[in-house]
């Protein structure tokens, strides 16, 4: 990718809508009553409704580095091996799938490039998974005011130990995302190039394996965000799902449960009885996805022993930290050459955390670093970012 159109995409602010509404919810309902075979009602998908926090259709103005940085945060294993690890890296190969907006004729929309809608299908499809992820995830931050956050791989793991079943199926949501003061907002992110009948059967599906999760003392949204990249725009939806109805309560020959996990209640409600543990537990999975931006992985295991997490066999160690000073304060992270097909001397990635969550985190003080007072306004660099969490990334060595 040619610097100057680097430059050009970094410095352009692009719309994307993010819409909510009956028209599109009832399409949704349409496709569910088309579904070959149809699922038994034991199973019927819930009823599709719009977000009522937001309006039918709004215009957001987001930048590529604040989008780019959401899809490294969410793709960062809090588990780590070398797989992971390097997948763990996206985020850079995506600087070149944003259109140049010199391109469009009128206004300045994100939209993929030409390049990325020729990559192959398989390539194709994890990009559209990952921008998916990545414009839920930003939005959520942004208007929603979350900071934390936690994927459901990792908060679903060995259901035996921690939920008291034996399987807890096939389909779950993406991520759980919560701030200080808000509900736990229970996300299935899909994204796709295809066509508007690909995305409402995205939304179908959604429906059909979104399950609710009950806190005892907390509000609990579960949402379905879909991400269209047509050619000329980018439409971000939003609906909601409402939590089903527990028709069958808790009755003694459930008491064996453990206290600290959740109860699996009913085909897709989780009802979770200790809800400080439970918080503890995401709370740890955020602290070590956090780590893990950081190249931190030595202290990432000191965190993963509180859950009795089995210890992988390689050892990684802590990277050596590089320090980035901001007018937002002191970040501690490590760097990776943007292009290393360029030279050593081109833009580097710099990607680190601020410098007193890292601190906490060092010293093993989970409570302390669960909120960080951090100001969610964004700096006027273009080729800076910085996340509601204490995270950031940094494009160094390329003028603007």
């Amino acid at each position: 990718m040619p610097l100057e159109r680097l430059r050009r995409v970094l410095r352009t602010s692009m719309e994307i809508s993010v819409e909510t509404s009956q028209n599109i919810a009832n399409e949704v309902i349409a496709a569910a009553g088309r579904r070959q075979p149809p699922l038994p009602p034991s199973q019927a998908p819930k009823v599709p409704q719009p977000f009522n926090q937001f309006p039918p259709q709004q215009s957001v103005q987001i930048r590529a580095i604040d989008l780019l940085r959401k899809i490294g945060e969410l793709t960062t294993p809090s588990t780590v091996n070398l797989a992971s690890l390097s997948a763990s890296w996206a985020t850079r190969r995506y600087f070149w799938a944003i259109d140049d907006p010199t391109n469009q004729r009128r206004g300045q929309h994100f939209r993929l490039s030409q390049d990325a809608r020729g990559i192959e299908r398989h390539q194709k499809t994890l990009l559209s998974d990952e921008f998916g992820m990545g414009f839920a995830g930003l939005l959520v931050e942004r208007l929603l005011s979350t900071n934390r956050f936690i994927d459901m791989d990792f908060a679903l793991a060995d259901p035996q130990q921690y939920f008291d079943v034996q399987h807890v199926g096939p389909r779950r949501p993406d991520f759980l995302l919560w701030g200080t003061n808000t509900p736990v907002y229970v996300v299935e992110c899909k994204g796709s190039q295809t066509n508007w009948n690909c995305v409402v059967s995205q939304l179908r599906r959604g429906m059909e394996q979104l399950p609710s999760i009950n806190i005892p003392g907390y509000t609990s949204v579960a949402l379905v965000v879909a991400t269209y990249l047509d050619r000329s725009r980018t439409r971000v939806i939003f609906l909601d799902p409402p939590n089903e109805e527990d028709d069958e309560p808790l009755t003694d020959k459930r008491e064996w449960l453990s206290e600290s996990t959740p109860e699996k209640i009913g085909p897709r409600e989780w009802q979770v009885k200790d809800p400080k543990a439970f918080f503890e537990k995401m709370n740890i999975g955020t602290n070590l996805t956090l780590l893990r931006w950081a190249a931190q992985h030595s202290t990432a295991r000191e965190f993963e022993s509180r859950l009795d997490i089995l210890p992988n066999p390689v050892q990684y160690p802590n990277a050596e930290l590089e320090t980035e000073e901001t007018q937002f304060g002191d970040f501690l992270g490590v760097s990776i050459p943007l292009a290393p097909e360029i030279g050593i001397n081109g833009p580097s990635l710099f990607r680190g955390l601020r410098r007193e969550a890292l601190i906490q985190l060092q010293h093993g003080e989970l409570e302390e670093a669960m909120t960080p007072e951090i100001s969610v306004t964004q700096p006027d660099d273009p080729r800076m970012s910085i996340g509601s969490s204490g995270t950031c990334l940094i494009l160094r060595d390329l003028d603007i």
